[in-house]
């Protein structure tokens, strides 16, 4: 799944880079926090590599919490820049699409993390 996380932040820094050349700025900081659980989800390995001699965790279980911590994160940090969506409906919009697919994207990676636990 590493791959995939790596393919998805490719893909939104590429919509990032055309929204700012677009003249979209904002759009491209709101689209940013979906690259979080990816990031997280890629790097958790050179973390656990480094914390691994204080931890008793299994490298899974160690993903599944740093995975689920970043949706959290992720879904906390749309909350705030939802406040600056004027209506109502499109804050909503923004809400359910952004967080949704992060949800979706973490439920697909612990998923397959369980998947190699058992």
């Amino acid at each position: 799944m590493t791959v995939a996380c790596l393919a998805v932040i490719a893909i939104l820094l590429a919509m990032s880079y055309i929204y700012v050349r677009a003249g979209r700025k904002n759009y491209a900081l709101a689209i940013l926090p979906l690259m979080l659980v990816p990031v997280v989800h890629a790097g958790a390995g050179v973390a656990y590599s480094l914390l691994s001699r204080f931890l008793t965790w299994d490298f899974n279980l160690f993903a599944i919490a740093v995975d689920v911590v970043a949706l959290v994160a992720a879904c906390t940090i749309f909350g705030f820049l939802s406040a600056k969506i004027e209506t109502k409906k499109a804050r909503m919009v923004f809400l359910i699409m952004c967080d949704g697919f992060t949800a979706l994207f973490t439920f697909a990676l612990v998923w397959s993390l369980i998947q190699e636990l058992l």
